[in-house]
């Protein structure tokens, strides 16, 4: 009976070690955003810091319209390409969201973050917490290869007209964005 306990033993305690040990591959980008499945039990990091996004093979970059109150952003303000300013409107700060996800929190205001505005899924800026619709996330965004994509909607970012001062949309086919060093 001891013996059987001991062959008993020894083979959960390996069991155990097995599965604890096995490592979890996950895609990342060099600048730290991560591009894997929102389900692929990844361990994001807590803020991945600054970062840019550039419209694939244009020269154009994800701002916010800010044009009422220049060098601030507010709440329900819209997410459009712009070209590229040297100040902080394009810059998005990324935060570990919760859901497996991140909040792309905007550098004027940490506050506030890309959300999908379900009336036009029109993109938006608004607070993060506990922002939800139908119980899902209206605010956690992963990368899809180089799209950016809603983690509970399955949408992802696109824009409506190629041209600087449009709006972004969340759709089943989005643009291609490629994150920048910040």
């Amino acid at each position: 009976m001891k013996r059987i306990f001991k062959v008993l033993s020894l083979a959960l305690a390996t069991l155990a070690f097995a599965t604890t040990s096995i490592p979890t591959f996950a895609v990342e980008f060099s600048n730290g955003v991560v591009n894997a499945p929102i389900d692929a039990g990844i361990q994001p990091r807590t803020s991945v810091g600054v970062q840019h996004f550039k419209v694939s093979g244009q020269p154009l970059y994800l701002n916010v319209d800010n044009s009422a109150h220049p060098n601030s952003v507010a709440a329900n303000d819209t997410v459009i390409i712009w070209n590229y300013t040297s100040g902080s409107d394009q810059k998005w700060n990324l935060w570990y969201g919760g859901s497996g996800g991140y909040y792309f929190r905007h550098s004027l205001n940490l506050n506030l973050a890309m959300n999908i505005n379900h009336a036009q899924n029109k993109c938006t800026l608004f607070n993060p917490v506990n922002n939800m619709t139908q119980g899902k996330s209206d605010s956690d965004i992963y990368m899809n290869g180089s799209k950016l994509q809603l983690s509970a909607w399955g949408y992802q970012l696109t824009n409506s007209i190629l041209q600087p001062g449009y709006a972004c949309y969340w759709t089943s086919n989005g643009t291609d964005y490629l994150s920048l060093p910040g």
